[in-house]
């Protein structure tokens, strides 16, 4: 295969409804692999949904990134109300487990350099994912292995429950402050193995756990508009200076601009570019990572 990419996201790009009753698409995947891109990497989506909800929704997209939608009866749609730890979903559709058939999603995991298990709605099984080489940088966000919905749709938070090599494998692991007690035993067996756990503090900032100690790494301020998918961009944008070879500390700070910047518009339109973030970090900071 001669089109391998740099950085492949895998979960299931969602369908957002908004207010007006027009529906948006959304989901880590989506956020993230926008950002790598933006970052000027070659970057591509595994996903599943209907292609009849998606094909349309994903088109603008489709020449920044490469997306391998696996055909499924339904495509995951979500109500947001509010922003932050009081945000409130309600799952309308669910898009069930990735399949993962066919040689060429395979092959785009297998040949990444950098994988991001990014599940919004328990979407990645792991007894699905296939061996991955040592050399591939493994980045995980949890929120979607985190959450329970009911028949009315309400989605609740429940613990993290993954199996114990899954866990092993993570380089980095970032999760938000709401998120971090439910995942108590994964953050102690990632830093346990010399991977890195990144807590994300909004406004705060971040807190950079390594096995070794911690960092404390400030926001870059910027009016709130819309925080969809900001921990989103966090994480893409810290896995990827972190594997370019830079420090934690200075990938959670770049990480912590790019977020900062995703905030000031809606949606996908306010993801930067490298050039864009490392401008904001000079302004804001007088220094680049």
């Amino acid at each position: 295969m001669n089109d391998a990419l740099d950085y492949v996201a895998l979960g299931h790009v969602t369908l957002d409804r908004q207010p007006d009753g027009s529906a948006l698409p959304g989901g880590t995947v989506l956020f993230a692999a926008l950002q790598a891109a933006r970052l000027g990497l070659r970057a591509g989506i595994i996903t599943a949904g209907r292609p009849a909800d998606l094909d349309a929704a994903l088109a603008p997209y489709r020449g920044e990134v490469a997306i391998e939608l696996q055909p499924t009866a339904e495509t995951t749609t979500f109500t947001n109300a509010g922003v932050g730890a009081a945000r409130r979903q309600t799952l309308h559709a669910w898009g069930g487990p990735i399949p993962l058939a066919g040689d060429r999603a395979l092959a785009r995991l297998e040949q990444a350099r950098i994988v991001h298990l990014g599940p919004v709605a328990r979407e990645i099984e792991p007894a699905r994912l296939p061996p991955l080489p040592a050399s591939t940088f493994v980045g995980a966000t949890p929120q979607g292995w985190l959450r329970r919905w009911g028949a009315d749709g309400a989605v609740s938070a429940v613990p993290l429950d993954l199996p114990p090599a899954l866990i092993a494998r993570f380089d980095a692991f970032v999760l938000s402050e709401t998120e971090r007690a439910l995942a108590v035993d994964a953050i102690g067996a990632v830093r346990a193995r010399g991977g890195l756990v990144v807590i994300t503090r909004g406004a705060a900032g971040c807190l950079v756990l390594a096995p070794d100690g911690r960092s404390e790494v400030p926001a870059l301020r910027c009016p709130l508009v819309d925080d969809t998918g900001a921990g989103d961009i966090f994480a893409a944008s810290f896995f990827v200076v972190l594997a370019e070879g830079r420090s934690p500390v200075a990938a959670a700070r770049f990480a912590n601009a790019a977020a900062g910047l995703s905030i000031g518009g809606p949606g996908v339109t306010a993801i930067a570019s490298r050039d864009a973030i490392e401008r904001a970090m000079r302004d804001a900071w007088g220094e680049t990572v």
